[in-house]
């Protein structure tokens, strides 16, 4: 099966399940903010836990965001972190392969989609002269999204690398019922650093597509690799041999790592939180803005007069989604939100490609100059409910200021236009209502 046709397929399964609104309790805070993480999140070594001296001795001073978002995390919030952005593939990728080269033991990557591209090769490549260096390299990737990626993936393996597919259990994912994608980015090097965001590892992501990754440094380094631990397991991969995972504080940052699993709800909950306490300002980038619990709160926080922001595509990777974002826009705009549509043409190619596209596949929410989510989660309801998903939430004013900064004043001054409202053709409401009525058959 192509990528192509793969990418298609992933286009639908996301079109059809835009609306799904699951038994999703209402933002009963599931535990205490300073609660161990869950059972399921998995100790690597004793060196590897968050010492209690250090985290007693910095206790955060979390911002009223921050102290509304923090209950809904099972993880606590662990001050004392370094959080760097990077912006594109020209910033990015040097980072993941610098990371990658700098490996002296082990490297552990999670993604959802590996491509079996220029970009990919030169990335597996550079893993296997690692893996016959002698260090160890795990590697866990969605089962559907990489069928057509499967000889570069066999290629790492018969090199040594341990490559393992994540399909949630089942032999046949496609059809399962629960239909879950691992849908995580992840990059961790000796206990030393890990990255996540939006980006995939191929050339669209390196050279072309407009997307988000963060380098995390601190304390929550752990939560990341208990997070990578959980699914390369439940994927049937080797037992891990400890890692030593530096936990010392590397900044100022205070960091929550958030994540979408079948039995949690964490990333929605988290944005949903800081839209209620949300008193100034919310900026928020998605490619997909599709999960109607997140667009019924920010509807009411323009309505208490708070500056909502939304950028989204003005092309995105299938026409059924783009219709469904016409349809929230006109929705959002009604109800005083601000939405812009970023220019995703490619000024080197005629027409859309949807490799070549500088398309906007970030997901980064800001709120009040104060607190920051960013990671792989899009504003859908796969990504809310139904995806594997980690997102770091951070609580910073100078994070948010560099994400402002950087993302949205920047794409809104120069990438991306006021959206304006659009008349939706008679047979689009009906279509989104069989939509709802038929995702959880999906």
């Amino acid at each position: 099966m192509g990528d192509g046709i793969l990418s298609k397929f992933e286009s639908f399964r996301r079109a059809i399940l835009p609306n799904q609104t699951p038994t999703r309790k209402k933002l009963d805070p599931p535990v205490a903010p300073s609660s161990p993480p869950p059972k399921d999140s998995l100790s690597l070594s004793a060196s590897s836990k968050v010492p209690r001296a250090m985290t007693s001795a910095l206790t955060p001073k979390l911002s009223d965001i921050g102290k509304a978002v923090a209950p809904y995390v099972a993880t606590p919030a662990r001050p004392g972190n370094n959080v760097q952005l990077y912006v594109n593939g020209s910033q990015a990728y040097p980072e993941i392969e610098k990371q990658i080269m700098s490996a002296k033991k082990r490297i552990d990557m999670e993604f959802f989609t590996f491509h079996d591209d220029e970009g990919g090769a030169k990335i597996a490549n550079e893993l296997i002269a690692k893996a016959k260096s002698g260090v160890e390299v795990n590697l866990l990737v969605d089962l559907v999204s990489n069928i057509g990626n499967r000889e570069l993936l066999e290629k790492m393996e018969n090199a040594g690398i341990r490559v393992k597919r994540f399909a949630n259990g089942h032999d046949n994912p496609i059809l399962s019922p629960d239909n879950i994608t691992d849908h995580r980015k992840i990059l961790l090097v000796d206990g030393q650093a890990g990255m996540t965001g939006g980006m995939n590892i191929g050339t669209r992501y390196e050279k072309y597509w407009h997307d988000f990754m963060v380098k995390e440094q601190g304390p929550a380094l752990a939560d990341m690799y208990n997070r990578f631990k959980t699914n390369w397991e439940l994927s049937g991969g080797e037992a891990l041999r400890p890692v030593s995972v530096n936990t010392k504080p590397q900044g100022t940052q205070t960091v929550q790592v958030a994540v979408t699993s079948p039995t949690e709800r964490e990333i929605a909950d988290s944005m949903l939180a800081a839209t209620r306490a949300a008193k100034n300002y919310i900026m928020i980038n998605s490619p997909y803005f599709l999960d109607k619990d997140l667009v019924e709160e920010l509807k009411k926080a323009a309505q208490r007069k708070v500056d909502v922001k939304v950028v989204i595509p003005t092309v995105g990777d299938n026409s059924t989604v783009d219709k469904m974002n016409k349809y929230v826009t006109n929705d959002l705009l009604a109800a005083g939100v601000k939405v812009f549509l970023y220019d995703t043409q490619n000024p080197n190619f005629e027409g859309h490609d949807h490799v070549t596209d500088n398309f906007n596949h970030g997901k980064v929410m800001t709120v009040d100059g104060v607190w920051s989510a960013i990671g792989t989660a899009n504003a859908d309801t796969r990504s809310m409910v139904k995806n594997q998903e980690i997102n770091l939430n951070v609580d910073s004013k100078q994070f948010a200021k560099d994400i402002e900064d950087r993302i949205f004043n920047n794409d809104i001054l120069t990438r991306a236009k006021p959206a304006k409202a659009t008349e939706v053709s008679t047979w689009e409401t009906p279509l989104k209502e069989a939509l709802d009525f038929l995702s959880p058959l999906f």
